[in-house]
């Protein structure tokens, strides 16, 4: 890899899962499209009170929506930067969702620890003020461990797509489905991994 390939390919990291990145850099050849499983502990992450606040200061049209971009733009910073202190992987955006992903040593301690520091950093948007009120926003965890399939598929050349999935994926939607506001499922497996390296 040149230097000029080396400065595309660090303005374009930024944007792409570290763990692919890493991949890329630690295993250059690995083929492009690949598929294979992984150990870890998958972390969703969902946030409520960001709908009622669009709609009420989409009614301001450019400057409500300038004030909603603040205000999210401000939220997930916060969030994902106490993930990267864990060394997670921000794996997608799905709305007001993050999908996020902990691989090697201590991984499922690491998702525990993250998922408990994120909970700990609401507090500082229990109330959100705007021109249209004050909203408050809210957050629920699932985090779940197993084995996931991590693939890479498509042409290579043109365009690749992540692909991240298997029974375990579903099952941590599951998990975050019976959770409510504020608070933090873990499932068995993730217990059972943590065998006593966190006192919740």
């Amino acid at each position: 890899m040149d230097s000029r390939q080396k400065d595309i390919f660090q303005a374009v990291a930024a944007y792409i899962p570290q763990h692919i990145v890493a991949r890329r850099v630690l295993h250059s050849t690995l083929p492009l499209v690949y598929g294979l499983p992984r150990q870890g502990t998958l972390v969703f992450v969902d946030v409520s009170g960001f709908t009622a606040m669009s709609e009420k200061l989409s009614e301001l049209g450019k400057e409500g929506a300038e004030e909603l971009t603040i205000t999210l733009n401000r939220y997930f910073t916060r969030m994902l930067d106490i993930v990267w202190s864990y060394r997670g992987n921000q794996l997608k955006f799905g709305g007001d969702a993050l999908l996020l992903l902990f691989f090697g040593n201590q991984h499922a301690a690491r998702a525990v620890r993250c998922a408990l520091k994120m909970q700990e950093a609401m507090r500082g948007f229990k109330r959100v003020p705007t021109s249209k009120g004050v909203f408050q926003l809210q957050m629920k965890i699932a985090v779940n461990t197993g084995t996931f399939f991590e693939a890479t598929v498509g042409s290579p050349g043109e365009r690749l797509y992540p692909v991240f999935t298997g029974k375990e994926v579903n099952h941590t939607a599951q998990i975050e489905g019976v959770a409510h506001a504020g608070e933090i499922f873990a499932s068995p497996d993730t217990v059972q991994e943590l065998d006593g390296q966190i006192t919740l």
